[in-house]
């Protein structure tokens, strides 16, 4: 029986006003408190922000276990439809495999711009060689694979190991969002850190060569790892966003 939510977990929404709202997307084993210090900082413009929590998240790992790529997607997908009956135009945010399952969401629902940090792209899956053909079998044999942080990693609240069924469809969501890249029309901004010793750089100007059709741009952060939004460079990051948004709003009400 499940008593409570792991700490910092819970969805959150913090409401604005009714011409923007922004749809705040966490990762893989992550909590939607992750999400927080961006959804305080767009509020503040105004903005109405909702943070989720995917499916199986936030309770307990052996959970995850029994989750399908479309469970974390349609949770997604439901705040957006939430937001976009509350708000004129929706932003999509999302760090890790969020950042994979909002250019999913872009491909396929009317959003007004998109931001990715840390994400992994379909080039992580090639290089990640036998773990990715052989997840499920692996599955088996482990329910779970423990996490190692490296020094100065500070724990953040997410589960501490790897769901190893959940991996399979974790490969099968980048799979399944590269074929539909090309489908992305909205701006969309690129960011990944060189300090990121999880999720390697070079999957960031992958994704750039693959939205042909949306107007993007990448921006580098250079000291903290994978969980950007809480790391020591969350002020340049915080400001980046900031004026993205402010850049695209300010084109789209003049166009």
């Amino acid at each position: 029986m499940i008593n409570s939510l792991r700490s910092g977990s819970e969805p959150f929404f913090l409401r604005g006003g009714t011409q923007a709202g922004v749809l705040l997307v966490h990762g893989f084993t992550g909590i939607a408190g992750d999400m927080r210090p961006i959804g305080k900082m767009l509020n503040a413009e105004g903005f109405t922000a909702l943070g989720v929590r995917l499916t199986h998240h936030g309770t307990h790992g052996e959970d995850m276990n029994r989750s399908r790529w479309h469970d974390w997607y349609t949770a997604a997908l439901d705040g957006y439809y939430l937001l976009r009956d509350q708000c004129e135009q929706v932003w999509v945010m999302g760090l890790s495999m969020g950042g994979v399952l909002a250019l999913n969401l872009a491909a396929r629902e009317k959003v007004a711009g998109v931001v990715t940090m840390s994400a992994p792209s379909y080039l992580y899956y090639q290089r990640s060689g036998w773990r990715a053909r052989y997840a499920n079998l692996y599955g088996m044999l482990f329910r779970f694979v423990p996490k190692s942080y490296p020094d100065g990693w500070h724990e953040i609240q997410s589960y501490p190991v790897f769901p190893t069924f959940a991996v399979q469809q974790f490969f099968d969501l980048l799979k399944a969002t590269d074929e539909i890249l090309p489908k992305v029309t909205a701006p969309v901004l690129l960011i990944h850190s060189h300090g990121d010793t999880f999720i390697p750089g070079e999957n960031m100007p992958y994704f750039y060569e693959r939205l042909i059709h949306a107007p993007r741009e990448m921006f580098w952060l250079e000291k903290s790892e994978h969980v950007v939004t809480k790391d020591v460079e969350l002020d340049i990051l915080l400001k980046r966003i900031q004026a993205f948004v402010r850049e695209h709003q300010a084109a789209q009400a003049s166009g």
